[in-house]
Parts: C-alpha cells; sequence; structure tokens
C-alpha cells in the first residue's frame, strides 16, 4: 500500500519525488505510510504545495525511532496520521513544519504526551512564526514586559499564544515631586510549561541553524 502510495508523486519530480520514492526507511514509519495513503484518497492529490509541506515536515523526523513499537494499533496510528495530514497542509511557513517535526520526535520518544503535542502544534500553527520563534532568547523564566529587555509586541504575541501566565504588575515609578509618572506599572508574566518546551525547540532549531 504504501508503494502504491509513493507512486502518486511521479509527477512531482523537482519537489521530492527523489526522496519519497528513494529513501527506504519511509517504508518504517507506519504515521508516515498511513498518511500517504490518507493522501491517495484526497481530493487535492495534485495539490503540489502539500508535497512540499510533507517533506519539510519528514525532513525533520529521526527515522532511527522504533517506530513499528510505537504504534502498533493501527487505528490509533491513522488517528494520529489524519491529525498530522491537517496540521502539514494548514502549516503557512516551512519552518513551523521544521518544529513541528521535531516536536514529534520528542513525543515518540515519550517525553510529551499525545494531547500535548498537539496541543502545542495549534500554537504553532495559530502563531505569527518570526515572533514565536524568538522565544529561545528569553533566559528568564519571570519577566516584566516594560520593553526594557524584550520586544512588547512579540511578548504580548507569546502571551496571548498562553505560553506566558499572568504574575501580577510592577508600581508605577513616579518623578521626584511624585506629580508626574516617570516610568508605567506594566505586566509580569511567567513562562509556562508549554512556553518552556517551545522555547527549548526553537533553541534546537536555532543551534542546528548555526551549525550549518
Amino acid at each position: 500500500m504504501i508503494d502504491e502510495s509513493l507512486s502518486l508523486f511521479t509527477d512531482f519530480g523537482e519537489i521530492g519525488l527523489d526522496f519519497f520514492i528513494k529513501d527506504p526507511t519511509l517504508k518504517e514509519i507506519p504515521v508516515i505510510g498511513s498518511v500517504l495513503n490518507i493522501i491517495k484518497l484526497s481530493a487535492n492529490i495534485q495539490d503540489r504545495l502539500f508535497v512540499k509541506k510533507l517533506k519539510a515536515f519528514i525532513d525533520n523526523i529521526d527515522k532511527n525511532i522504533k517506530w513499528k513499537e510505537k504504534f502498533s494499533n493501527e487505528n490509533e496510528c491513522k488517528k494520529i496520521s489524519t491529525k498530522l495530514m491537517y496540521i502539514i497542509e494548514s502549516a503557512d511557513d516551512e519552518e513551523k513544519l521544521e518544529a513541528i517535526g521535531i516536536l514529534f520526535n520528542h513525543f515518540i520518544n515519550g517525553e510529551i504526551t499525545k494531547d500535548e503535542y498537539f496541543y502545542i502544534c495549534d500554537i504553532i500553527k495559530k502563531s505569527f512564526w518570526p515572533y514565536l520563534k524568538t522565544i529561545y532568547k528569553i533566559n528568564k523564566d519571570r519577566i516584566s514586559n516594560d520593553g526594557s529587555e524584550f520586544d512588547q509586541d512579540q511578548i504580548s504575541h507569546l502571551y496571548s499564544l498562553n505560553l506566558f501566565d499572568y504574575s501580577g504588575m510592577t508600581v508605577a515609578q513616579l518623578d521626584s515631586e511624585h506629580k508626574t509618572i516617570k516610568k508605567p506599572g506594566s505586566i509580569i508574566l511567567s513562562i509556562n510549561k508549554f512556553g518552556d518546551i517551545l522555547r527549548q525547540l526553537t533553541r534546537i532549531i536555532e543551534e542546528e541553524k548555526s551549525s550549518k
């Protein structure tokens, strides 16, 4: 069935045909095989952009993981594959797919649960990626969004994605005569579990780019 699915891409040469056909390790990945089977049934089978997106995701999958042991339940495998197909199709940035692929390895290794994986994927999908990927620069767990250390718009966006929790307000600073506000109060935010996961994830991506 996987071989039949791979044959669908014979007209897509320049966008990844060799990748799908020549990489024998793909046949050892049940989830990817199921995604390809779903594509076979899709009305959008000629969508070249989707194939490019799928390749961007697979490029970051660790093919040394024991996939068959992880996905021994065929029904569960198909459910995950279907969700992945929707996520891949809706991604609007190749770097998002890179992050989703790397994060998938952490899910397979049991470092995060299935629900946590798809929840974070949803955050990535909704995000403005140029802002989200800067979260790795935040080296503190508790910050004041006053613009002194980090860009306020970026932090506000991260907060809107529920990567930070509200932790109070700073007191406004007045001048010596207590008549004029010298510095307004600002919101204090604490990075939460999902913010920390994305901080580590974006740091991995940044480090890999720096090493190339």
